[in-house]
């Protein structure tokens, strides 16, 4: 039996065919100078962000990914952190 094993690149695929499916606008965060922040920003037509950390299955946040999240949920913001095409799915039905 082979196991395919889940990279994080095959999340992005998938989330970014995922927004578009459900036509929401989806931005790949590239920061070069300020490390630690989510991958990937959702605007949604509400004024509102979704902001996403996608992960391969199991991964962990760095020390400094989670500093960021906790300073963004202090800013009143919400942060995902996603390992799976499931949790996308949920994520994204939210939105």
């Amino acid at each position: 039996m082979v196991v395919k094993l889940v990279l994080e690149r095959d999340l992005e695929r998938y989330f970014a065919a995922q927004c578009k499916k459900r036509g929401l606008m989806t931005l790949k965060l590239n920061v070069r100078y300020a490390r630690g922040w989510p991958d990937r920003i959702v605007v949604l037509e509400d004024g509102h962000v979704l902001w996403v950390e996608l992960k391969r299955p199991g991964g962990k946040l760095s020390p400094l990914q989670a500093k960021v999240h906790i300073d963004l949920h202090r800013w009143g913001h919400e942060v995902y952190v996603v390992d799976s095409k499931e949790g996308i799915d949920n994520v994204l039905g939210t939105a």
